[in-house]
């Protein structure tokens, strides 16, 4: 069984891309980038999305979309 923690990890530390890329695409979403966390997130239906869950808007300031930037 994989460990959760360790999935993690991975999905915060160098493959957030991957990650975002396969929930825009399952969820028809949008991809955002962060800068200053230099890292990918989802945005579905009006909410941000990583490998945590659901984001706040604190958590995603500044963001643009994948295109933008």
């Amino acid at each position: 069984m994989a460990d959760p923690a360790a999935i993690e990890y991975k999905y915060m530390n160098g493959d957030c891309y991957s990650f975002a890329k396969a929930l825009v695409k399952k969820f028809h979403g949008t991809l955002y980038y962060l800068p200053i966390d230099n890292h990918f997130v989802a945005y579905i239906d009006g909410h941000f999305f990583d490998i945590r869950g659901l984001l706040t808007e604190d958590q995603v300031i500044p963001h643009f979309t994948w295109l933008e930037y």
